[in-house]
């Protein structure tokens, strides 16, 4: 996809170089743009030993080589990919040949993937667990700044700015001695960064074609719960933490129309 790109890229750039006349970039815009969005995820799930392992008076339910063998399983990655659209609004200006500007815009990013991995347990067998996670984002906004080289009716701009993404993580945990069950869950406005280069193309009336590059660092989150229940009773003092780190590239092509 980035191939593409780069090279839809270079043909609007020749296009930009051999069109005649200067463009003005002066003003505000609106725009579409559609995509496609590749993420990288780094999950964890974990649960910790406490004292003598398993008692359900004091609410305890791991040996140590139990909880390790969990964390195990639970450290994992994701690599779901989705196609995104969305609307931009930004303004410029322009002295000379530098153009800087503001843009801002909301769409889509509809990521999905699940995994899940388990064991015998070390100390049990042949009892085994399960861990199962899945991760969803709906939505993605950006606030970016814009700086850029005008040339002919071509403009190359590097930009950079705030993310802020819709994002669902479910983490389940299951056992069969006896039919233990536990959950974390997590549903969060992520905030992060973006990072990209870009390049637009003035056509006439004021409408221009724009293809980008932008990487998306939406940060570190966290969720932990005390929910573990077996057939026997329940077992408070034996939490769950998931973790999550997030990262993706996306890839867009607009079309912006100033006034």
């Amino acid at each position: 996809m980035v191939l593409r790109t780069c090279w839809m890229v270079g043909g609007l750039v020749f296009a930009g170089a051999s069109g005649a006349g200067e463009m003005d970039w002066r003003g505000s815009y609106l725009g579409i743009h559609g995509g496609h969005t590749s993420a990288h995820t780094r999950l964890s799930t974990t649960t910790k030993f406490v004292d003598s392992g398993y008692d359900l008076a004091a609410g305890t339910y791991f040996a140590a080589s139990s909880a390790d063998a969990i964390a195990a399983s639970g450290r994992g990655g994701l690599s779901p990919s989705a196609v995104s659209a969305g609307l931009s609004w930004g303004r410029n200006w322009q002295a000379g040949p530098l153009v800087t500007g503001f843009e801002a815009d909301l769409g889509s990013m509809r990521l999905r993937a699940t995994r899940s991995a388990g064991s015998v347990y070390p100390c049990c067998a042949p009892f085994s667990y399960e861990v199962r996670q899945s991760i969803e984002t709906d939505w993605l906004a950006t606030a970016r700044g814009r700086i850029g080289y005008a040339f002919n009716r071509s403009l190359l701009y590097a930009t950079a700015g705030l993310a802020l993404a819709g994002v669902n993580v479910d983490a389940r945990f299951t056992d069969n001695d006896p039919d233990a069950r536990a959950s974390t869950t997590l549903s969060t406005s992520q905030w992060g960064w973006a990072l990209g280069l870009g390049y637009e193309h003035g056509l006439e009336g004021r409408w221009s074609l724009k293809a980008e590059v932008l990487h998306l660092d939406l940060g570190r989150a966290s969720s932990t719960s005390n929910n573990l229940e077996t057939s026997r009773g329940v077992f408070p003092a034996a939490p769950f933490t998931t973790r999550v780190r997030l990262r993706a590239s996306q890839v867009r092509v607009g079309l912006n129309k100033r006034w």
